[in-house]
Formats: structure tokens, sequence, C-alpha cells
């Protein structure tokens, strides 16, 4: 009887080992392709620029979306989360207008758009640019340098020069 019972527990074991090996490929065909390379922040800007939006102030790489605040079509101050490979906005939520104008701000010269100091930036040899936020007196970002150096730079809103280079702690690129 011991015998039979351990044939019969190889011939089961051999069956499900090959119905399991039979049904691999089909797992393997309905996992999840890879996601979409992220657009970068000018790519983003663009984006978002044709759909409307204006006055973008900040541009944010988080882990799974940027985050953006722009004025909306009707001219309010927005919040949102977008797609990082199709710049869609996810989400929207209102926010209070804290910008204050000053007009000796706006008799002088145009400042760049968020895309524009993102483009000077990566000609002067920054790279993996996480964040580009407007300020009133600057642009700050935050990225990584020639020699592979996480910093903070404090930018002219005007001509995208850069002012100040901070080097953030652990500020090492290991990418």
């Amino acid at each position: 009887m011991p015998t039979r019972t351990l044939i019969a527990s190889l011939v089961i074991g051999t069956g499900a080992l090959a119905a399991v090996a039979a049904m691999a490929p089909g797992f393997a065909q309905t996992q999840a392709a890879a996601p979409a390379p992220a657009l970068d922040i000018a790519q983003v800007h663009a984006r978002l620029e044709a759909a409307g939006y204006r006055e973008i102030d900040e541009i944010e790489r988080k882990r799974d979306h940027y985050e953006v605040k722009a004025l909306n079509a009707d001219g309010r101050r927005v919040e949102l989360q977008v797609d990082p490979a199709t710049a869609e906005v996810r989400a929207t939520e209102e926010k209070r207008d804290k910008r204050r104008v000053d007009p000796a701000a706006s008799a002088a010269a145009a400042p760049l758009n968020l895309a524009q100091v993102h483009d000077q930036l990566q000609a002067a040899g920054y790279r993996a640019i996480a964040k580009i936020e407007r300020e009133p007196d600057c642009v700050e970002a935050e990225a990584i340098d020639a020699q592979g150096r996480r910093v903070e730079l404090d930018i002219d809103p005007v001509t995208a020069q850069v002012r100040k280079v901070e080097a953030k702690s652990g500020s090492r690129d290991r990418s």
C-alpha cells in the first residue's frame, strides 16, 4: 500500500508541475509593460502651456508625478498632479494666490519661463533637474552638477545665470 501511495503522489505532483510550467508563459505575458519614460520639466511645461495653463511658477518631480503650481485658463491659482509620461493632469486643487505684484518688477525685463531656465541649466551641464521654482527675486532649482553632486541653485530669473550653488547633504549621485 505505501508504494501505491508514493506512486500516486509522484504522478499527481508531476502533473501539477507540468500544469504550472504550461501556464508560466501566460503569466509572463500578462505582466504590465515597463512604464513610459518620464518627460523632462521643459516638456511638461510646454504641454501644460498648450493645454492653457500659464504663469507656471513651480514644477517639481515627485516619485510618481510632477507637482505644478500655475494659473488655469480661468486665471485661478491651482496646484496640479501631472502624469510624468504624458503630462496629463491627474488632479487639480485650487489654491489661494499669495503672490504680491510689485509694480517695479513688472516694469523690469521679462523673466524667462521655467522651460527656458531648464534648457539653460542643461546647456550649462546640469542634469536630473528635479525641481524648478519661481521666487519673487530668483528661480530656485535642484539638480546634479557636472561633478555628480546634488545641488540647490539660485538663478537669475531674466538671464538664467546661476548666482549661487549649494551642495545638498548626501550630495553624491549614485545613478
